[in-house]
């Protein structure tokens, strides 16, 4: 029997079942006790919460010391994946004396802690490379998106720049007011009364809004969510390319084991023959003539 080695046990350990819904749970009952403490509690539960803080806590370090082990105690190997460098980071910190010393920072690392339940969702870090993936082509169509409103704010601000009525918003007195506007009329938020407003100033309005409406929110915005579907469903495609290499790679290697030991016991069945006829021909060679 192989012996086991101490990483290989550790690795055994952090990838069991029970081992993640432990920990799992201790996040789970660790965001509890922070809701609880928000509230006006008594001084001797405001204590416990506090001595269950400090057991969380040493969960969480004995937690990142096994998964560590697994690695053979090497950073830059464990920290490859961003998820794990996340946890260890938040874990870390805590020991931090800057952290340590100033309440807020110690309130928000322990409310970061939650955030590992990402972590433990079949689809999120899936949905975290989708996003990944979306991000160089939005950026690009955000900056397509800034330009068209400085653009239309420019055009905004010629048409109803210095004719605003007293007791009115200037809603493009300037570019930032212009840009500020049209960024209430992406979101469709007010933009009826923006609308009737300018309409106050000159007919104009209405095909300026409208045009901008269309094309803005009907056109660059579905493009954005467009962008976003396609990242993620390329990201959901590799997560399948990828468990099926897996599964190939699983499959070779018990074929090889399965063809390894075919040939181990061909050879043994070869030899048998022979070391049986080397026996026979001693024996006969042993016996005296008759």
């Amino acid at each position: 029997m192989p012996r086991t080695t101490w990483h290989g046990l550790a690795g055994r350990i952090a990838e069991s079942n029970w081992f993640r819904g432990f920990i799992i749970f201790v996040i789970v009952l660790n965001a509890i006790t922070i809701g609880v403490s928000t509230y006006d509690v008594a001084p001797d539960l405001r204590a416990t919460l506090r001595a269950a803080e400090v057991v969380f806590l040493s969960i969480f370090v004995a937690e990142m010391v096994i998964r560590l082990a697994a690695y053979r105690f090497n950073v830059f190997a464990f920290c490859r994946d961003p998820f794990r460098c996340f946890e260890l980071a938040i874990v870390a910190v805590c020991f931090l004396p800057v952290v340590t010393s100033n309440v807020t920072l110690l309130r928000l690392v322990r409310i970061l802690r939650i955030t590992r339940l990402i972590g433990t969702m079949p689809d999120a870090r899936v949905l975290i490379d989708g996003m990944r993936r979306a991000g160089p082509p939005a950026l690009s169509l955000g900056a397509l998106i800034t330009m068209m409103c400085f653009l239309w704010a420019a055009i905004g601000w010629m048409l109803f720049g210095h004719r605003t009525p007293a007791g009115m918003r200037g809603y493009f007195d300037n570019i930032g007011e212009g840009m500020l506007t049209l960024f209430e009329l992406l979101t469709l938020e007010g933009w009826n009364q923006i609308l009737h407003d300018l309409r106050t100033i000159t007919p104009w309005a209405i095909v300026y809004v409208i045009v901008f409406l269309l094309v803005g929110t009907y056109v660059v915005v579905n493009l954005m969510v467009g962008i976003i579907v396609n990242s993620l469903d390329d990201a959901y495609k590799r997560r399948d390319m990828e468990r099926d290499e897996a599964d190939l790679r699983r499959t070779v290697a018990e074929l090889h084991q399965l063809l390894d030991r075919i040939e181990a016991k061909a050879e043994s069945e070869a030899e048998g023959p022979d070391v049986l006829g080397l026996r026979r021909l001693e024996e006969d060679q042993s016996r005296p003539d008759s």
